[in-house]
């Protein structure tokens, strides 16, 4: 769970093969000295989350070249080179695990819905998804980065309706 007191608001991330049949649903929060808070929470079936496993210098969602350098601004990618995000929140698998499981590294595990990318508003080829066999519930994502122009790219994840994060990435050619 990831809390941002600022906000107000706290991002929970549960299993996929847990029964929320309700749009909304209560959660209760237990402070330090034993106090219970009861809210309701909005929830998706799949609503994709880039994180960072390890901290860097160059911003709080670590985009790696496939030598595992983190893509900056003095570390850029070119059109066609293929880039790694760690992504949550992807939904059911195929083969299915238990929830909190780590993936037999011998046998792929992959999300069942197909996640689209977009960098610098074109569309990315996702080359791979598959669950990573050193962190639970962590999907690793493999893309081909698009022809672009040079500089500052975003790039946007997407699965179902839901379409979220704007992950800086820099772009030569």
């Amino acid at each position: 769970m990831l809390a941002d007191p600022a906000l107000r608001q706290f991002d929970v991330q549960l299993p996929y093969d847990l029964d929320l049949t309700a749009s909304r649903e209560p959660i209760i929060f237990l402070a330090p000295d034993g106090t219970e808070v009861s809210r309701a929470f909005t929830h998706g079936a799949e609503i994709p989350a880039a994180i960072a496993l390890f901290k860097t210098g160059n911003g709080p969602i670590p985009v790696l070249k496939q030598d595992g350098s983190v893509v900056s601004s003095t570390n850029m990618v070119s059109p066609g080179d293929t880039i790694r995000l760690f992504v949550v929140g992807l939904g059911a698998t195929n083969p299915g695990i238990q929830a909190g499981v780590l993936p037999d590294p011998s046998a792929p595990v992959s999300p069942v819905g197909s996640t689209q990318v977009e960098v610098g508003g074109k569309v990315a080829t996702v080359l791979r998804q598959a669950l990573n066999p050193n962190w639970i519930g962590v999907t690793d994502l493999d893309i081909q980065v698009p022809k672009l122009a040079s500089g500052l790219q975003l790039l946007g994840l997407q699965t179902g309706p839901e379409r979220v994060y704007m992950i800086p990435i820099w772009v030569t050619n």
